[in-house]
């Protein structure tokens, strides 16, 4: 699916007419038919216009539209970046620059809230001081600030903080469980995630209300409403905890094939689980049938997270190692007619259930230990660039590969 595409079939086209006729040129040269000054003119004016195929080593790859940030210079580590269709922004919990920036998709404008009341303590590269991850729920943000060890209630209309709550350990991620209107916030440090309920009333206060062990974790979270179930990596024995929102207990142990699991993404339609794993691979599990491997693909290493648009059925997977975003398509597997066979006849029992795989549509050029990464419902893609303390946008020009 690398090659597919007028577009690109037109691009190739067009270069192996402009060589074709250097060829012929080269011939009548030979024979006298022309000049040596007239083949000397001709041969100049097809290598300027061969300069405009761009002989690149990666021809299916994506622009990429630089965001500065405020505050940015000298680095920052973003952390948990996400869109929130309600409020329309892209949410970039912005470290130690003590704020949480909201990116208009449109005007790419930026609004910062202050968070923290420390600033620039965070190195790049590593989880340090700030703001570091950030969720939405009835019409407020609710940010982990790792300076404060708290959870803080934002109300994005008047950009301040509006109420807090204090967490046990040093919070990783945070989430939103509309069954049960809690926040759940994960805790490496004690292997745990701390659960807050939140209040009734006009403004939403999170109050602590128990704790859910996760031995070797918890590694990022998913909620998934549909089934009830939250999803966190347990990195060290190589599996994804299923977690019962009603019960907060772990109710299965899914193998997930890496060796050292990171972030997660989800189809909620089809209940595809995709994983990243931090020494470079992508895996899709089938979270309606007990967690069955469907597919696997190698890219790139350093990865810590993975996006998901429902709508392109892409999946999106940044590779902090090699500086490039790669793109892959969610498709059926082609089904391939029995030899002899004649390819109207009618099947004599029901066709066997389509397996869907990965197919990598093509790359975007990002930047060194980008690992963070988002998308909204515009078709753009969000790379986090922490050395250089910006954001990266990517335009998904793909087709869509939803069936």
């Amino acid at each position: 699916m690398l090659e597919k595409g007028p577009q690109r079939q037109n691009y190739v086209l067009r270069c192996y007419q402009r060589l074709s006729l250097m060829f012929i040129l080269s011939i009548e040269g030979r024979r006298g038919r022309i000049t040596s000054l007239q083949f000397c003119f001709i041969a100049l004016l097809m290598v300027m216009s061969l300069s405009t195929c761009s002989w690149r080593l990666n021809p299916a790859s994506l622009g990429t539209t630089v965001v500065a940030v405020p505050g940015g210079e000298g680095g920052i580590e973003f952390g948990d970046m996400q869109y929130d269709a309600s409020l329309g922004k892209v949410l970039v919990p912005a470290g130690g620059t003590a704020t949480l920036d909201l990116i208009d998709p449109d005007t790419l404008e930026i609004r910062g809230i202050a968070v923290s009341s420390t600033g620039r303590q965070d190195l790049p590269g590593a989880h340090g001081e700030g703001t570091t991850s950030v969720t939405a729920a009835h019409g407020f943000l609710y940010a982990t600030d790792r300076t404060t060890l708290q959870v803080h209630v934002i109300d994005p209309r008047l950009a301040t903080i509006v109420g807090a709550a204090a967490v046990t350990s040093t919070p990783d991620c945070v989430r939103y469980v509309t069954r049960t209107n809690e926040l759940w916030v994960t805790e490496k440090s004690l292997e745990q995630i701390e659960v807050f309920k939140l209040t009734s009333g006009e403004t939403p206060v999170p109050v602590r209300d128990g704790l859910i062990s996760v031995p070797n974790g918890p590694e990022s979270l998913l909620i998934d409403e549909a089934s009830g179930h939250a999803y966190t990596n347990q990195p060290k024995v190589g599996v994804t905890a299923v977690i019962d929102v009603a019960t907060r207990s772990i109710v299965a142990q899914w193998g997930n094939g890496c060796s050292a699991a990171r972030g997660m993404a989800m189809d909620k339609e089809r209940g595809y689980l995709f994983i990243a794993c931090n020494e470079g691979k992508l895996v899709m599990l089938d979270a309606r049938k007990d967690g069955r491997h469907i597919a696997s693909e190698n890219f790139g290493g350093g990865i810590d997270a993975v996006g998901y648009n429902p709508r392109l059925a892409h999946v999106y997977l940044p590779s902090g190692k090699s500086g490039l975003l790669a793109i892959f398509a969610v498709t059926p597997t082609p089904s391939t007619p029995t030899p002899g066979a004649p390819i109207s006849a009618p099947e004599p029992t029901p066709s066997p259930t389509v397996t869907d795989r990965l197919v990598r549509l093509g790359t975007a050029d990002t930047a060194a230990h980008a690992r963070c990464v988002t998308d909204d419902d515009r078709g753009n893609i969000w790379v986090c660039d922490p050395d250089n303390g910006r954001v990266l946008l990517i335009k998904d020009t793909f087709p869509p590969d939803k069936p």
